[in-house]
């Protein structure tokens, strides 16, 4: 089995944990290859769309992540302030 199945396996097993790893979306971000239709679905992007096209979407999803919880820590620093 090839290093990149290795790595495409690993993305497949993070998603099914709700955990990725940089190294794996690194390694993950320039492959064309087209993802299995259930990873597809597990991650909300359309059939048919590659691994760099999930690893954007993994990524994109933990910017959201990060910025309701900074938005939260804002929120309630204001409301011990009060």
């Amino acid at each position: 089995m090839s290093k990149l199945n290795d790595v495409k396996m690993q993305f497949e097993n993070e998603e099914a944990d709700g955990v990725f790893t940089a190294e794996t979306l690194e390694a993950l971000a320039g492959c064309e290859d087209i993802m299995p239709g259930s990873l597809c679905r597990e991650l909300d992007v359309p059939e048919g769309s590659t691994f760099k096209q999930g690893v954007a979407s993994v990524r994109e999803a933990e910017e959201e992540v990060r910025s309701l919880r900074q938005n939260d820590e804002s929120i309630e620093k204001a409301e011990e302030a009060f």
